[in-house]
């Protein structure tokens, strides 16, 4: 491997981060631009946040899973971070209970309307892949 390819692999790391702030920036950009006109406005937003959210949420577990990297950020931080993340992650997930709790009402009425309780689409469909 030549001198420049090894610096170019050093680079690697930063150049993904700076990609990443770009993407963030303009995820949250078009998050609050979203112009809802109808349900599938909504419903394709709702895709596009928490897809975003999820490649957060997985970046965030490689960190934390890092010690090298959380040795970086003080105790003032990671508790600002913890609080912040504490509150808003209770709230989306009061959010999936509430609307796992209306998805599993609405598998049962259409189980009933066609006259069938069991369908292969019920509410232990969701957490399986």
């Amino acid at each position: 491997m030549s001198e420049d390819n090894e610096n170019e692999n050093d680079d690697a790391p930063m150049a993904s981060i700076a990609t990443w702030k770009l993407e963030l920036k303009r995820g949250i950009k078009d998050i609050n631009e979203a112009k809802i006109n109808d349900r599938l406005d909504v419903s394709y937003e709702l895709l596009h946040l928490y897809f975003l959210l999820g490649k957060s949420i997985n970046g965030w577990l490689g960190w934390l899973q890092n010690p090298a990297v959380m040795k970086e950020f003080n105790k003032e931080q990671l508790t600002e971070y913890f609080e912040t993340a504490k509150k808003n992650v209770v709230e989306l997930l009061e959010l999936d209970y509430k609307a796992t709790d209306k998805y599993d009402q609405a598998i049962k009425k259409v189980g009933n309307r066609i006259g069938s309780n069991n369908n292969s689409h019920g509410p232990q469909q969701r957490y399986t892949a």
